[in-house]
């Protein structure tokens, strides 16, 4: 590989006279494919692709990918080009005279990106990579929206008091853990883009802050003045909790997968804003909100939490989402096989998916279905263990992938397993459930989860990965893990 990166660094330099329009050095899959090809006829494009994106993590070239194949990829030679000719003119701030101009409602419209560009670039390359890297969106093809360009507060009416009194609220932050650090300036406006791609109502947006709906449930993410703290808060009118629930973790999902991205080396501090707080719709909702620490020394106690500066007190379960009971469980439609030791028993994996994501980001639900079962979500680098009775045992460890399902094995693992334990066909089956079906759960690691129902119940589960235990106790329960703070079982 290093032969090869050294070959096309050298070689770029010319590419960019002669194979590249003028207008930009940039060059699709197949050009730039056929261009290796002619010093390097035996290189596969696999390999290539693995060269060109170490070339792309060494700023030497920048690879895009614009479509779902590799040679829907294209690739610029030159970064300096992206930065000074498309970024530069993009976000030219008011007093540069080379810069876009916006209408009075914050947009941008395609004749004005024709206008800087089209003299010494492609105003069409320049649009789709600027909505490649999360800078912009059209609803229309004909107006744009740059969230880092936006300068309109947030409006009056997009958050104000709902004056109903079963009106739930409630909201999670993060906020930089140094007091010397701040979010990279490309984190919000990222996030506001996403906002625009992902959501199926368009939100109303200003500068750092956004308003979604959904149903009858509304959001508000907002970043705050200093660019140290980012909180979403959702609320139902008509109280529902899980739709709330819902809401919020969409949102999560999206807030937190750009902040590790944008912000790799950034340490938060996870904050739980107070219910009370929000609903009174009080200034300064930073100074009423919990770590999350206090929200768990507090559920092991008494779970009641003392709002120093508010000077009142609230539940936990009020500032905590829980989804509600008596609900279906989602079914997964490709299980996962799970190794077994003795032939003659069968893990009964009916109504499970996996899936697997960055640690600390929530993942998909979870459907588990059937009598005395345990699910075990594994964190990285753990090592779980599950025994039962009839000598039968299931070992899985993260960092072994030769096990069955180890497709599925990537930075953090979320491995399910249902222990509805049956007979072989050769064997009577008995006219009861084979109770306890699992004597002993060893899980080492970190991030694990266990939930074991004891009953028959049905679990549906989401998870982050927050290392903890509930057992569910009343048939149908619903247990929620996408917070620590969320599993109330009555």
């Amino acid at each position: 590989m290093p032969r090869l990166c050294a070959e096309i660094i050298k070689r770029a330099p010319d590419w960019c006279k002669s194979r590249c329009c003028p207008k930009g050095p940039v060059m699709d899959w197949d050009t730039y494919k056929r261009a290796v090809k002619e010093f390097n006829p035996a290189v596969e494009e696999t390999f290539l692709q693995k060269s060109t994106e170490h070339l792309h993590d060494q700023a030497e070239v920048i690879m895009v990918h614009t479509g779902a194949s590799c040679s829907d990829s294209i690739v610029i030679l030159r970064p300096s080009w992206l930065g000074k000719d498309v970024f530069g003119p993009t976000l030219a701030p008011e007093d540069f005279s080379e810069r876009l101009t916006r209408t009075t409602e914050d947009l941008v419209t395609k004749d004005e990106i024709y206008r800087i560009f089209e003299g010494k670039s492609d105003p069409e390359l320049v649009i789709t990579l600027l909505q490649k890297f999360q800078l912009c969106h059209s609803y229309n093809g004909k107006e744009f929206i740059f969230p880092c360009l936006l300068t309109q507060e947030m409006p009056k009416d997009a958050w104000v008091p709902t004056g109903e009194p079963l009106a739930l609220y409630f909201g999670k932050g993060w906020r930089c853990r140094d007091l010397t650090d701040m979010f990279s300036s490309d984190f919000f406006p990222r996030v506001q883009t996403l906002l625009m791609t992902k959501m199926s109502n368009r939100p109303i947006l200003w500068k750092g802050g956004a308003k979604c709906f959904d149903s009858d449930v509304e959001a508000l993410v907002q970043m705050s003045s200093e660019g140290r703290t980012v909180y979403i808060c959702t609320r139902s009118v008509e109280g529902d909790r899980e739709q709330c629930h819902h809401m919020m973790r969409i949102l999560e999902e999206l807030v937190v997968g750009v902040l590790q991205e944008s912000s790799p080396g950034t340490d938060t501090t996870q904050l739980i804003l107070s219910a009370r707080a929000l609903k009174e719709h009080r200034d300064n909702l930073l100074n009423h909100a919990y770590t999350l620490e206090e929200v768990k020394v507090a559920r092991a106690e008494n779970g009641v939490l003392v709002n120093r500066a508010g000077g009142y007190s609230e539940r936990v379960l009020d500032v905590m989402c829980k989804t509600s009971k008596h609900r279906s469980p989602s079914h997964g439609s490709d299980p996962m096989k799970i190794p077994r030791s003795r032939a003659d028993w069968d893990w009964d994996l009916r109504g499970i998916s996996l899936t697997s994501s960055q640690s600390g980001s929530p993942t998909h639900s979870i459907g588990v279905a059937g009598r005395d079962n345990v699910v075990v979500i594994a964190g990285p680098g753990a090592s779980v263990s599950v025994s039962g009775t009839g000598a039968a045992d299931v070992s899985v460890s993260s960092v072994d992938e030769s096990d069955a399902g180890s497709q599925y094995w990537q930075d953090e693992v979320f491995t399910a397993l249902t222990t509805d334990m049956q007979c072989s066909d050769d064997q009577e089956r008995s006219a009861e459930p084979m109770s306890p079906t699992l004597q002993s759960t060893v899980i080492e690691g970190h991030a694990n989860t266990v939930v074991k129902a004891d009953d028959g119940s049905v679990v549906s589960v989401r998870t982050s990965g927050d290392g903890q235990d509930t057992t569910a106790s009343e048939s149908k329960d619903v247990v929620d893990l996408l917070d620590p703070m969320s599993i109330e079982l009555d």
